[in-house]
C-alpha cells in the first residue's frame, strides 16, 4: 500500500482505529496517512496500517516516578496518530497539523517491548524502544491487535498477516 485512502481503508476494514471526530476525521486520517507516503523509501510498502491517539511516554510521568493517570481527551484533533508497519522492518508514524508536521520512524530492532493494557472499554499499549517510550490509546479490542502487530515486529522482527 501506497496510498493514503487505501491505508486509511485498510485500518478501517481490519478494526485497528480512526479519528473519533465526526466531521473531519477521515479528512484527517488521510492528512497523516499522506505524510506517511511522503516518507517510505522508494522500494518500501506498507504492509500494515493503523491509527489511535499516541502520547510519549515522558510526557505522563508523574516527578515521582509513577504514571499520571489524567484521562486521555478523545474528541480533539491533538494526539491522534496514523502508524505503519512496512515490509522494510520499520514503524513510522505521523501527525499532520497545519504548519506542523511530525513524522518519525523506528526500526524493528531498536523496539525492546510491547506491553498491553486494557480495561473494559478502552486501552493502551505501551512501546518501548532505546531511545524512548510511547504510548497508544484507543478502544480495548483495537488496542489488543495493535499490540499483537507489534510483539510480532518488536519480538519476532517481521510483520503479522492479517488476512
Amino acid at each position: 500500500m501506497r496510498l493514503p485512502k487505501n491505508m486509511t481503508a485498510f485500518s478501517k476494514k481490519y478494526k485497528l482505529g480512526h479519528h473519533l471526530l465526526p466531521l473531519l476525521g477521515t479528512w484527517l486520517d488521510i492528512k497523516h496517512f499522506g505524510l506517511i507516503r511522503e516518507a517510505l523509501l522508494d522500494d518500501e510498502e506498507v504492509a500494515i496500517a493503523f491509527e489511535g491517539r499516541f502520547q510519549p511516554a515522558n510526557s505522563i510521568q508523574a516527578q515521582a516516578g509513577k504514571e499520571n493517570k489524567d484521562k486521555v481527551k478523545w474528541r480533539t484533533t491533538k494526539g491522534y496518530y496514523a502508524f505503519a508497519v512496512t515490509n522494510r522492518q520499520r514503524l513510522i508514524y505521523a501527525h499532520w497539523r497545519p504548519f506542523h508536521h511530525t513524522v518519525e520512524s523506528i526500526r524493528f530492532d531498536r523496539m525492546t517491548d510491547v506491553k498491553i493494557a486494557t480495561g473494559v472499554f478502552m486501552g493502551r499499549t505501551r512501546v518501548g524502544t532505546l531511545e524512548d517510550d510511547f504510548y497508544i490509546y484507543f478502544f480495548s479490542g483495537t488496542i489488543k491487535r495493535i499490540g499483537k502487530i507489534l510483539q510480532t515486529a518488536a519480538i519476532e522482527k517481521r510483520v503479522v498477516d492479517m488476512i
